[in-house]
């Protein structure tokens, strides 16, 4: 207990700063002694993971070096300071971000390391099945890439179920709309259409996880035009056409690819670039997830 106090109350103290590195407002090369001593141990963890999480569209590389250096930092921790299952849990974090940098990197195998090692530093702590959850959640993520598609499955369903149990809105609906992705990415465009609709009614309520629904539309209009209701899926661009420019040229891109999609083609070329737009969708989405 006095661990994760000693551990939050830095965090506490440490926010104001953050807030400020986070927004652009201050950088690293301009803070003082006093101010660096202020993020030492969890708090420059934390804010090394931000650097990495914010990569992860225009930089993986980038994103596994921040997450490498964070692991740097969480490694030279003395257990004294947050006391050991508490430290436990901050290196399982860590590894855990570092699983999925390598994995937006494309690097599966170093993935998979990290995220075991995650796990037995899960299992050395304080028990946090939030924190499990989170280690199973972007698992999924990776063995969906690796075509492991019943793993992936039965791992996001455990994260939707204890989720819901806690009635997390917002978690439940990412777990749903990830469950939906990776359905659509299997095959089954009409069971990915019923996840993802659920999951966008959870998302967005109240402000937070904007940058999840643009991705989810997209995969809904995606597995509706793979499911063959061209109609829904036009009906659905239009009204969100406004979102797809504002997202950027990928964004703008993808409006352009789906609005061409319910035009008659030949039967054979269809699979080949279905596959390939739902891979993409699918890597696009869980970039943005963790």
């Amino acid at each position: 207990m006095r661990g994760r106090l000693a551990l939050e109350t830095e965090r506490t103290l440490a926010k104001p700063l953050l807030d400020e590195l986070r927004a652009g407002q201050r950088k690293w090369s301009t803070l003082n002694a006093r101010e660096k001593r202020l993020l030492e141990g969890a708090p420059l963890v934390d804010y090394l993971l931000d650097q990495s999480l914010a990569l992860r569209h225009a930089d993986p590389g980038g994103m596994v070096e921040f997450a490498e250096a964070a692991k740097l930092v969480a490694d030279r921790i003395h257990p004294r300071r947050y006391g050991r299952r508490v430290l436990a849990d901050l290196r399982a974090r860590v590894w855990t971000v570092l699983g999925n940098a390598h994995r937006v990197a494309d690097k599966h195998s170093a993935a998979e390391t990290a995220l075991s090692q995650a796990a037995t530093w899960a299992r050395r702590g304080t028990g946090s099945r939030a924190l499990f959850a989170l280690i199973e959640e972007v698992a999924a993520v990776l063995f969906s890439d690796l075509r492991r598609f019943p793993e992936s499955i039965a791992m996001l369903d455990r994260a939707i179920a204890f989720h819901s149990r806690r009635c997390d809105v917002q978690q439940t609906g990412r777990a749903l709309i990830s469950r939906g992705l990776v359905t659509g990415y299997a095959g089954e465009p009409e069971l990915a259409v019923a996840f993802l609709v659920r999951g966008l009614r959870f998302i967005g309520s109240d402000g937070s996880e904007s940058g999840l629904r643009l991705p989810a539309i997209h995969a809904l209009a995606l597995n509706l035009v793979e499911a063959g209701h061209c109609a829904a899926a036009r009906a659905l661009i239009a009204k969100n056409e406004r979102l797809y420019r504002r997202g950027g040229s990928l964004s703008k891109l993808r409006l352009h690819w789906l609005q061409g999609q319910d035009r008659p083609r030949p039967r054979r070329a269809r699979p080949s670039g279905s596959r390939f737009s739902r891979r993409e969708t699918w890597l696009q989405e869980s970039r943005k997830g963790l």
